[in-house]
């Protein structure tokens, strides 16, 4: 019996660790869906097709970023056509929250997750969980294409935001990034290159 009860009370603790750990998680995400132009049910059964150049595209860096998932879409993620100029850099950051998946399409990227450093060729593919550091870099001398995604959605606002303060033409605001970075879940932990 006290075998049966240890055994019960380390279940009840892992139970509660993981509350815990999800918590801030699920709020984040029931706020973001809260602000979603559709009901559930509606979002749930419509299907998303995006057939080639179709979909919102900013430019970023001066390179076309166009949105495939949104908020307004789906659920639990959001997903992006993100084509990085060469010497582009994000920068070593970490989400508390989001989750990130980059798939290299064209080009190659230099990517740094946690210590590792890879170099990513067409049909590399990363997740990256919440808590692990990482830089998206270009350092080549040509464009590169990846497929983005990001969860919970509502990552398509930072672009839209991003897009707005660098537009200027001048040096964007670092303070005013910084700001933004933070409000969207990215703690940079590096000097933002680009």
């Amino acid at each position: 019996m006290t075998k049966r009860n240890n055994i019960r009370g380390q279940f009840a603790r892992i139970s509660q660790v993981l509350r815990d750990f999800h918590q801030p998680f699920l709020h984040h995400l029931l706020s973001a869906n809260q602000t979603n132009k559709m009901g559930e049910d509606e979002m749930s059964k419509k299907a998303v097709v995006r057939m080639p150049e179709e979909g919102r595209e900013l430019s970023l860096a001066g390179k076309p970023l166009r949105f495939l998932v949104t908020g307004d879409d789906a659920k639990h993620t959001s997903m992006f056509d993100w084509t990085l100029p060469p010497s582009f850099s994000t920068g070593l950051h970490v989400h508390h929250v989001l989750e990130e998946t980059f798939f290299v399409l064209e080009g190659e990227c230099e990517w740094q997750i946690g210590d590792q450093r890879i170099v990513a060729k067409p049909g590399a593919y990363v997740f990256i969980p919440p808590g692990v550091p990482h830089n998206i870099a270009n350092h080549s001398g040509k464009t590169a294409r990846m497929i983005m995604t990001v969860s919970p959605p509502g990552h398509e606002h930072y672009f839209e935001e991003l897009t707005t303060l660098v537009a200027s033409g001048g040096p964007p605001d670092a303070a005013a990034i910084a700001d933004l970075r933070e409000r969207y879940d990215t703690t940079q932990l590096s000097i933002l290159q680009t």
